[in-house]
This record gives structure tokens, sequence and C-alpha cells, in this order.
């Protein structure tokens, strides 16, 4: 699972994590040491920043590859829905994973035409979602 922070409080503890690390890779532990500027020498962004990026897949990540976990399809069609292959929710109380990344992108995938969830590779997939983009810009 990967930790996506939905609250402020969990954003400011990856912030404060960000700050501590910066710290770390340059030895300083001064209190009267800029930690921003430590931060912006490093080139980093904000952790928010790069949640983003990560999540609309603007960075180049092996996870990609390995969003698809097969337990997570129903594979079952009923009356109700003659839909195969839609995800379902995991249930949980816990806010932080009804949250994060992979919960919030059900709604999406289960939108998507089956030709575009059942795509045998990340590349296949990728070239469905820009047809059915230029569809619909059409």
């Amino acid at each position: 699972m990967v930790w996506d922070p939905y609250t402020q409080s969990e954003k400011n503890s990856i912030e404060n994590v960000q700050r501590r690390a910066a710290r770390f890779i340059f030895n300083n532990y001064s209190r009267q040491s800029s930690v921003s500027e430590m931060i912006k020498d490093l080139k980093w962004g904000s952790s928010c920043c790069y949640m983003y990026k990560e999540t609309h897949g603007l960075l180049p990540s092996n996870v990609r590859n390995h969003l698809i976990d097969p337990s997570n399809l129903n594979r079952q069609t009923t009356r109700r829905t003659s839909r195969r292959y839609l995800y379902h929710y995991p249930s949980t109380n816990k806010l932080c994973y009804q949250k994060s990344l992979y919960p919030r992108t059900i709604p999406s995938g289960n939108l998507l035409p089956e030709q575009a969830r059942c795509a045998p590779s990340v590349d296949s997939f990728k070239n469905q979602l820009l047809a059915l983009d230029q569809n619909r810009c059409s």
C-alpha cells in the first residue's frame, strides 16, 4: 500500500520527515540553519507537489507496472451488472486508507471500458486512454 496523505496533519508529518532528511543529508542540526535553504539546495519540491506528480503519472516509476492486483478484480458477472472485471472497494474504517491512492482511483477505473481495464500492459493501457481522450475531444 502506498501512503497518500489526505488530512493536513498527515501532510505536515511528511513535510517534517522531509525537513529532518535535509538536515541529515547536510549533517547540519543547528537551529540557526535554514532548512528551507537546505531543501532548495537539494532541489526538492514540496512533498505535496511530489505526491501530485506521482498520483498523476508525471514521475518515472516502476510502481505503475504493478498497480493492478488480480485479487482485487471481481470476475463474476451478476444480473445487477453486466460489466466484468470491476474493482471493488476494500472494506476499512481507517480514513488514511480510504483516502489513499488506490481506493481513490477505483471509481474512475470502474468507469473505463473493459478493453482498457483489461489491457495486457501499461503501454497498452496508456494507448487505450489516449484513444478514449481523442474520441472524447472529437
